[in-house]
């Protein structure tokens, strides 16, 4: 290695600092100084690169020596095997005391001994190198754990797939076949929580941090201490156990909070069914003290129809329907003298009524899952063109269920008997209609009406009338229309 090229770039750097900062009589004397200490430092690089040519030279024989190492716990490894299969027969002609057997020296625990080894821990040892994959090996299996080894990265994988998962791969970088960046990720595919330490010398150091930066889980510095390697064990073993405690812990978790969920909407459900059967009490209630029984079933049967001929989906129907079984809710805080009186309402009376759907309205909203029906129950009596009430509202700033609702149940009042007047046809009610479109009525909606079948209307009307009587008693509700028929009524709406 020659530093003469360093010298000249280092005399060029002085050359410039000396002309700018010091003064031409100096100039000389300086220049001679430097130049002697640039020298100086010259005799220091070559020391230093004298010593690391030395450390090169340690660090082969310590490979060599490590090699023997070896070669000497494969030996003793074999001659202790050889004493443990020593036919029964042989060790009968030894004297008593040789048929002892010899004492085994247990391990002195220490910081890098686990506490407890279950000899469960598979470990996969993989390296081109022997003698390192036998100390490796030698050092694990000392301290518990099962090893296997692989002497490539193709070998290795051969024994992932017969074998199954390890619980730890100790590898090399290898260069042969499959190395070991390979190895890593052809494993991590297969087994993603399985920790990948990688074994190095210094002058790889580059490649084992792009591997950990790749998923490893740490890199084991060559040469080691067996207390460094049983530490980086327990901890990649340890990080292993953690993240499969915390996966199983979150799928548990996701399955309770499913399970809880299901709970929580089948109750939802149930209430919402009990909400809907009392609410559905109250309105068949108020239709027979209104002496219309069956008024607002027909008229929901009507508006989900015209809903479904729009193409709206089976949970908008659903609200929608809500809102036009319950439209008629707020008559509940109506004075009977005026609910019921037989002729027309005066000016204040007709005030009164027409509270029905602001108090329908507040009715409904304080219950789960009706706020949309609510806002049809508020918005029923609205005209399209601005002239109805409550609040006067035009176009399309009137619910969507509103409008349809509104259709249905004036084709349902027209068509039904009613106190002050007999049944009229469909004919009629949809030239009613019709003549009302733009004005008390949505248009677009009226087309869709208008487009449906007379044969439709009339066997939803005659289903809804056999439901009707197939689940109440209308004998003394036919007795109040005949009575109420004696003496007209007024028209509250359609």
């Amino acid at each position: 290695m020659s530093y003469r090229p360093v010298e000249k770039v280092l005399n060029e750097i002085l050359d410039e600092l000396i002309d700018a900062y010091l003064p031409s009589e100096r100039l000389e004397v300086d220049r001679g100084r430097i130049g002697t200490e640039l020298l100086s430092a010259h005799d220091l690089a070559a020391e230093v690169w004298l010593g690391l040519k030395e450390l090169k030279e340690v660090e082969s024989e310590v490979k060599k020596g490590l090699g023997e190492l070896s070669g000497l716990a494969t030996e003793v490894r074999q001659i202790l095997k050889n004493r443990l299969e020593m036919p029964d027969a042989q060790n009968n002609e030894q004297s008593p005391s040789a048929q002892r057997p010899l004492p085994v020296k247990e391990p002195v625990p220490d910081q890098a001994t686990p506490a407890t080894t279950t000899g469960i821990e598979r470990v996969l040892v993989v390296d081109d190198e022997e003698p390192m994959r036998e100390i490796i090996s030698s050092m694990l299996s000392a301290a518990g754990y099962n090893t296997r080894q692989a002497s490539s990265g193709m070998e290795a994988l051969a024994l992932l797939n017969s074998a199954g998962e390890f619980h730890l791969i100790f590898s090399g970088l290898m260069k042969p076949e499959l190395d070991g960046i390979a190895l890593l990720e052809r494993s991590k595919e297969r087994y993603p929580d399985m920790p990948f330490i990688v074994v190095t010398g210094g002058h790889d150091m580059s490649v084992a941090l792009g591997l950990i930066r790749s998923g490893a889980f740490d890199y084991l510095l060559k040469p080691f201490e067996r207390e460094q390697l049983l530490v980086m064990v327990r901890r990649a073993l340890e990080h292993r156990r953690i993240k499969l405690e915390n996966r199983a812990y979150q799928s548990n978790i996701e399955s309770l909070v499913t399970s809880r969920t299901e709970q929580l909407r089948n109750s939802m459900s149930n209430m919402e069914h009990s909400y809907d059967i009392t609410l559905e009490v109250l309105a068949d209630a108020l239709d027979s003290k209104y002496a219309a029984f069956g008024h607002s079933k027909r008229a929901t049967a009507f508006t989900i129809a015209i809903a479904h001929a729009m193409g709206l989906s089976r949970d908008k129907i659903r609200v929608i329907a809500r809102g036009a079984f319950l439209h008629h809710i707020g008559r509940l805080a109506i004075p009977d003298n005026v609910l019921l009186k037989p002729g027309p309402l005066n000016y204040e009376e007709t005030r009164i009524m027409r509270e029905h759907c602001l108090s329908g309205y507040h009715l409904l909203k304080k219950i789960p899952f009706q706020a949309e029906a609510a806002e049809i129950v508020y918005a029923h009596q609205e005209n399209f063109d601005g002239t109805g009430y409550p609040r006067g509202l035009k176009g399309e700033d009137i619910p969507l269920g509103a409008r349809i609702f509104s259709i249905a149940n004036t084709f349902n009042a027209i068509t039904s008997d009613r106190p002050y007047r007999a049944a009229q046809s469909i004919s009629v009610a949809r030239e009613e209609i019709k003549r009302f479109s733009g004005t008390q009525f949505d248009p677009n909606i009226v087309r869709i009406f208008l487009q449906m079948s007379d044969t439709l209307l009339r066997d939803l009307s005659a289903e809804v009338d056999s439901y009707i009587y197939r689940h109440g008693d209308f004998s003394e509700v036919s007795t109040q229309k005949h009575e109420a028929s004696k003496t007209p009524r007024h028209k509250v709406s359609h």
